[in-house]
């Protein structure tokens, strides 16, 4: 039996091991399989659906390889390997660009789209990006179920569970501080998501009448009233809307026109009774109009059936009460008003046409309507979170005050942005006198401009908005009269529901642009949804783009003289520069050391470049213009003016974490180039040298660092996070302060003896969140100081009338700002006061510490009168990391 069992088995394993192809067979599947990999390449090449658009894939491909002219040019300029490095970067850089032009305009993506989408959500009933079907046919936005449902609103993230590092509340309390200097107080109105008001048309689980919030909705509405910002909470307001008719509309994001009056009538009565309204009504100056029914599909219909498929069987009818004037006309915003609403998409339906939903009866105009008196309104849809804020900005600073006469500013936004909104911290309220360009003049201006810097649009479809603006950063070619060296210009980059050909312009490319003010649009597109730039607080001329002109590919021979080559382009150090790429193409931005460690890929690719200062500085830096690549010529220059005013400058780079725990990278090649690139013949010992031949005081952190015994250097950095710890920015501050109590003029100052209080907080670090949330925990010891006020220990508060200015970035800010920075009391501003025994002045961004404080502390506009000392303290790898660069700033003129 038992050789009878192992024949068998044999025979089996025979059989099974071994599968006969006849050779016809076998040229079909090959054949096959070439003509699956190769026909949708043929018709991404050869076949071009859009006519209107200027990227031709095959005469791209075509211009991707350098040009004879190319080679010989940038061979004899950086010899045969270094031209063959950048040759290769200048094709990889090109490639890419290749692939998102390919990826925005592919022929399949039209027509594979729509059928496909026909079968999800169409026949199968299921989710369609961020569409998700409830109860009884209605419709419910991702985000604003993510928001509900996920983490609280303490901790900030992007839609894709990405940690963001702003926290509403401290761009709240910053907007609220701005305008309280101008005597307006701020009413912060956030607007609760459909799914909160109606949880069980998502899920029969859910308890009828109950309205549900996000985990850290009511510690959010405490930690702003704690602070006296006054918020209107409209949840009971459109839960009686709720029981009375219908608060939200069923296949769109926003609410209804019955919900919106009635949480129009609650702002009324809620400003009415805080004394910021005259609460009489007497002569009526607003009335209603005639009905108007209006259908449409909603905006999340549109998105789960974007090629219209579906759309009569979810249409939905609502009747429009537009507002009309004392004479008949329709409602329109009053510049003199002295209420203030700046609002989002909820503020727009019903008063916008591009909304779908009829025009004149928002919650501006109902707003009105019951006040019985004017309402200024700046309005756009989404990203309300800063969206409108930016806009406000933008006004005062092209001259256009409007925040003349007002009294109080109703600042309105989806709720959903307390999760997954930007909220830029810093934007100035500043009106700039005597620039006032809102005449009106449309006047056209023509220019040659190369594209620094630009935005893109949302995917179509992933967005409730069928029409999006993006901005770019342009430089003009011919120097045209009276254009700054840089500029902005706004254009359609979505137009329902579909990319333009402006999503085809890449950074370097030559454009013919025919533009208008931004004066003269503002008022027609202002309120679309608009995808901006990170600089755009830096550039204070707006423009729009009147049409869409065709694109002037450059020259290939020309890229390298147009823009900065990719990371790479110049290697100092071979095998962290080639780990470092590895990290990049894999899009891994956190690297995880020993034990507990945690180390920013940013900071390893500085390291990795070498010499980032003089020729060096175009091929290796990360700034959009190469002009302002260099850190030097900027440091000089702030150091040079400064000197002018008789104020010193302290400049305290922070060393790199991974510069002072090369070991706990876990490779020992690794910690050998890391070493080498911050030892006394590497990178940032020579550029630290060249600053203090040019009159710089310089704080070698990394010296100081380096030699702090071995069983204390551990406490220097947070092994999960960013920035430097508490004992790290002990000495830090020591080091700043040393040479201002040695000044003469220390003495003329009133002192202050501050108390301390010695802590163990928990934080969840920076690095953890971004690599996923796991690694727990971090424990780390800290020192608070401040001083005692009626039995209570209250944390120091910055001062500017200080003669000591610290500015630069978040650490500035950690331990010192709380929120997302963790505490208050324990960070370098109150170290540096308790050294001082007087507060320190502030200007810190969330951000790049290389050019944006200078920008924030120009717009002071008070030439530092009154400063004797400032300390420059930042991360060091904005050396080469930064992406706005190192522009001179005039700060004291």
């Amino acid at each position: 039996m038992e050789h009878e069992k192992n024949t068998r088995e044999t025979q089996a394993m025979t059989e099974v091991g071994h599968t006969t192809v006849s050779p016809a067979l076998a040229r079909i599947v090959v054949l096959g399989f070439l003509l699956v990999i190769s026909v949708p390449l043929l018709i991404e090449l050869f076949y071009h659906g859009r006519a209107e658009s200027t990227f031709h894939p095959l005469s791209a491909v075509l211009d991707l390889p350098p040009s004879a002219r190319e080679i010989a040019t940038t061979v004899e300029k950086d010899g045969l390997v270094g031209g063959a490095i950048e040759l290769n970067s200048a094709m990889g850089e090109r490639m890419a660009a290749f692939e998102t032009r390919l990826q925005n305009t592919s022929p399949l993506r039209d027509y594979l789209l729509t059928p496909l989408n026909r079968i999800l959500s169409g026949t199968l009933g299921a989710s369609n990006g961020d569409v998700f079907p409830g109860r009884d046919d209605w419709l419910f936005y991702g985000p604003a179920l993510r928001h509900v449902v996920g983490p609280s609103i303490g901790i900030s993230r992007d839609v894709d569970g990405t940690t963001r590092a702003d926290d509403p509340v401290v761009a709240l309390l910053n907007f609220r501080g701005a305008l309280a200097m101008l005597d307006i107080e701020l009413v912060v109105l956030p607007v609760p998501s459909k799914v909160s008001i109606y949880p069980e048309q998502f899920s029969a689980s859910t308890v009828v009448g109950e309205a549900m919030h996000n985990a850290g909705w009511s510690p959010f509405l405490e930690r702003l009233q704690e602070e006296g910002v006054l918020v209107c909470d409209l949840t009971d307001a459109l839960m009686e809307a709720k029981h009375d008719g219908s608060a939200y509309l069923r296949h769109d994001s926003h609410w209804s026109p019955f919900g919106m009056s009635r949480a129009a009538k609650a702002l009324a009565d809620f400003l009415r009774d805080r004394g910021l309204i005259d609460g009489s009504l007497t002569d009526r100056d607003y009335g209603l109009g005639s009905i108007e029914e209006v259908t449409y599909r909603g905006d999340l219909g549109a998105m789960r059936y974007p090629d219209g498929t579906g759309s009569l069987d979810i249409g939905e009818t609502v009747s429009i009460h537009p507002v009309l004037g004392r004479d008949g006309t329709p409602w329109a915003p009053d510049t003199s008003a002295s209420v203030l609403l700046l609002g989002d998409s909820f503020t727009n339906i019903f008063s916008k046409a591009d909304l779908g939903w009829g025009i004149g009866g928002g919650l501006a105009e109902y707003l009105s309507l019951y006040l019985q008196t004017p309402v200024d309104r700046i309005s756009q849809n989404d990203n309300g979170a800063y969206a409108t804020r930016m806009a406000l900005h933008e006004d005062l600073n092209a001259g256009i005050n409007r925040l003349e006469n007002k009294r109080v500013v109703v600042y309105e936004f989806a709720a959903r942005e307390l999760s997954w909104g930007d909220w830029k911290p810093d934007i100035s309220l500043e009106f700039k006198k005597g620039t006032d360009d809102s005449t009106g003049d449309d006047t056209m201006l023509s220019v040659s401009a190369r594209i620094v810097g630009r935005s893109l649009p949302p995917t179509p479809g992933s967005v409730p908005y069928k029409d999006c603006t993006i901005t770019l950063l342009v430089a003009p070619m011919n120097g045209g009269a009276d254009l700054p060296e840089q500029f902005l210009v706004r254009g359609w980059g979505m137009r329902d529901h579909q990319w333009t050909t402006l999503t085809n312009w890449q950074v370097g490319d030559v454009v013919d642009l025919t533009l208008l003010p931004w004066s003269a649009v503002s008022d027609r597109v202002g309120s679309i949804n608009q995808i901006p730039l990170d600089e755009e607080n830096d550039v204070a001329e707006v423009f729009w783009l009147a049409d869409e002109p065709t694109v002037e590919p450059v020259l290939p021979q020309a890229l390298p003289d147009l823009v900065g080559a990719p990371a790479g382009a110049s290697v100092g150090n071979t095998g962290l520069s080639d780990y470092v790429a590895e990290l990049e193409g894999n899009e891994t931005s956190v690297v995880r050391g020993e034990g507990a460690w945690m180390f920013l890929t940013p900071e390893l690719r500085s390291l990795s470049v070498g010499t980032f200062s003089g020729e060096a500085a175009p091929r290796v830096s990360r700034s959009r213009n190469p002009a302002y690549a260099d850190p030097f010529p900027a440091i000089v220059d702030f150091h040079q003016q400064l000197a002018a005013a008789g104020i010193q400058l302290i400049l305290m780079p922070v060393p790199p974490k991974v510069g002072i725990y090369p070991d706990k990278v876990g490779n020992e090649g690794l910690a050998k180039d890391i070493r080498g690139a911050m030892g006394p013949d590497g990178a940032w010992n020579t550029f630290l040298q060249r600053l203090t031949e040019a009159g710089v005081h310089v704080i070698d952190l990394y010296r100081a660092f380096d030699g702090v015994p071995d069983e204390e250097k551990t406490l220097l950095y947070c092994q999960t996070d960013t920035h430097w710890a508490p004992r790290g920015i002990a000495i830090a501050a020591a080091l700043a302060a040393a040479p201002i109590l040695e000044a003469p003029w220390y003495g003329e100052y009133p002192k202050t003896n501050y108390t301390e209080q010695i802590a163990e907080i928990s934080i969840e670090g920076d690095m953890t969140v971004m690599s996923g949330g796991s690694g727990g925990p971090e424990i780390v010891p800290i020192t608070q100081v401040g001083q005692e006020v009626a039995g209570f220990f209250e944390v120091i508060t910055p001062s500017r009338e200080s003669p000591v200015l610290l500015i630069g970035d978040s650490h500035n800010l950690v331990f010192h700002a709380g929120g997302d920075m963790h505490v208050t009391g324990g960070g370098l501003p109150d170290l540096l006061a308790r050294a001082l025994g007087f507060p320190v002045d502030l200007v810190a961004v969330r951000g790049s510490g290389a050019t944006t404080p200078r920008i924030t502390l120009a717009r002071r506009q008070d030439n530092m009168v009154g400063k004797k000392m400032v300390i420059w303290c930042f991360a060091a790898r904005e050396f080469t990391e930064s992406t706005t660069g190192w522009r001179r700033v005039p700060v004291v003129k």
